[in-house]
């Protein structure tokens, strides 16, 4: 019988991506929100009322529960196409703003199943370069196209990742482990192999280190 802490441990485990991903979003939304009212504070007040009214929807979205069968209350899916035709309709003039639009507006197309236009979105900020949206764009991206079923592009992502120098924010020794999963579920165990044994040699973080261990046990010789 599984202990408490075996079951957590399997949760998380299984979970992992979906986790981090939503604590990424919500601390880039906080440090977007309190940048872009620090900008803008001299600017047009109608218009940051606007999108500071629009990001606390998101926030509540990222946190609403479906309604109780029988509560003449929108359901989560509706709130979300509401939302998305709003982001859609908003002036991004700012460059700043434009890139917080791009990325809300892909996590909004992924929790709707929309991969390809979650991709898109996230392209569009990755694109720009280093920004608070980069690393977290870039690792969305790559779980779009792979939602999508794009495996190929997903690995030449990452690939790409790979072969430059680290960027803000962004860990190679993650990249390593997504892409390492990757080719594992698709067959390609020996390039798995090889990528969990150079994270594992290497100077990344313990958790990081450990995890690639853990996974060359589970492939075996």
């Amino acid at each position: 019988m599984e202990s408490l802490s075996q079951k957590i441990e399997a949760y998380f485990e299984q979970n992992k991506r979906t986790l981090i991903i939503v604590v990424c979003v919500l601390a880039v939304l906080i440090v977007g929100a309190t940048v872009f009212t620090l900008v803008n504070g001299r600017g047009d007040q109608a218009s940051v009322k606007a999108w500071e009214l629009l990001d606390e929807s998101y926030i509540s979205y990222l946190g609403m529960e479906e309604p109780a069968e029988g509560l003449d209350e929108p359901t989560k899916a509706q709130v979300r196409t509401d939302l998305i035709e709003k982001y859609v309709a908003l002036s991004a003039a700012d460059s700043f703003v434009s890139l917080q639009k791009d990325f809300t507006l892909g996590m909004l197309y992924f929790d709707d199943a929309k991969y390809g236009d979650a991709a898109t979105y996230f392209e569009k900020v990755v694109a720009r370069g280093d920004s608070i949206f980069y690393a977290t764009a870039l690792m969305n991206q790559a779980a779009s196209l792979e939602s999508a079923g794009k495996i190929d592009e997903t690995i030449a992502l990452y690939e790409s990742v790979l072969a430059k120098e680290s960027r803000v924010g962004l860990s190679h020794g993650q990249v390593q482990l997504e892409l390492a999963r990757i080719f594992a579920q698709n067959g390609r165990v020996a390039e798995a192999k090889e990528l969990y044994q150079k994270l594992a040699d290497s100077d990344e973080v313990v958790s990081l280190k450990d995890h690639a261990k853990t996974m060359l046990f589970r492939l075996g010789d």
